[in-house]
């Protein structure tokens, strides 16, 4: 039943950022994952959690992560523990459940681990790189301009990371420039990243939080106008099962302000 329970969530998760997961067919997941342990079970908890936090159910989805990482753990598997305790304490954070240290805490833990296992797993050695990334977000949220700044320089160092030039890197380097007052740099990055998000056949994940970030930037131009259009696009065009609930909520305290 774990087995047929995966294969659900595999074939779920791309669907649900499409909103098209039945509540039936998350039933029976759900009753699968009751039955089963080690690390079967860790990864259809992950994989539920994961679903719970594209949703916007936050709770949730942070059971589901605990859940995963205390059976891969048991397991022996503690990179997959790691993994998902990043996930879990990353949506702590950014949703006020837990402060900066906390989450530091818990990734500098993680990180020995990752490295220690790097050489033999292709997973740790990318959760390397997720860890300073992570870390790089909390001062880039926190508006630490300092500690992003050197974070971000820390990021682009990464082997991984150099390795694996993406889209995203637009975003980082959107989300560093604003941490340190360089709007215009930052509407650029964001942009470029939007425009080409905009050929893309599926949207991606919280790209809300991106519209949010450049709001912001304009807003740092003195371009208000411009950043309250940003801001009301993103609340139209971003699905909220894409992991844009929360960004949406920021989008509309600014709207609010």
């Amino acid at each position: 039943m774990l087995e047929q329970a995966t294969e659900i969530l595999g074939k779920s998760r791309p669907r649900c950022a499409e909103s098209r997961v039945k509540d039936g067919e998350m039933l029976r997941i759900l009753k699968a994952l009751g039955r089963g342990y080690g690390s079967e079970r860790s990864t259809a908890e992950y994989e539920m959690g994961y679903i719970f936090f594209l949703r916007g159910v936050f709770d949730v989805a942070i059971l589901h992560f605990d859940s995963s990482a205390k059976h891969a753990k048991g397991a022996g598997d503690v990179v997959g523990a790691g993994i998902s305790q990043c996930l879990a304490w990353h949506i702590r954070f950014v949703t006020g459940r837990c402060g900066a240290k906390g989450f530091e805490t818990i990734l500098n833990k993680v990180r020995s681990q990752f490295e220690i296992e790097a050489s033999t797993r292709p997973d740790a050695l990318r959760w390397k790189m997720n860890v300073k990334a992570h870390l790089f977000d909390i001062a880039a949220l926190t508006s630490n301009a300092a500690e992003a700044e050197r974070r971000f320089h820390a990021l682009e160092e990464d082997a991984w990371f150099h390795a694996n030039p993406s889209n995203w890197d637009n975003q980082l380097r959107g989300r560093c420039a604003l941490a340190l007052g360089r709007f215009a740099e930052a509407v650029h990055q964001f942009r470029h990243f939007l425009r080409t998000e905009s050929h893309q056949r599926t949207r991606s994940e919280q790209e809300a939080r991106v519209y949010w970030e450049l709001g912001r930037a304009l807003r740092g131009l003195n371009r208000k106008t411009g950043a309250f259009h940003v801001w009301k696009k993103g609340l139209k065009c971003c699905a909220d099962d894409l992991g844009n609930k929360l960004w949406k909520m920021r989008i509309r305290a600014e709207l609010d302000a």
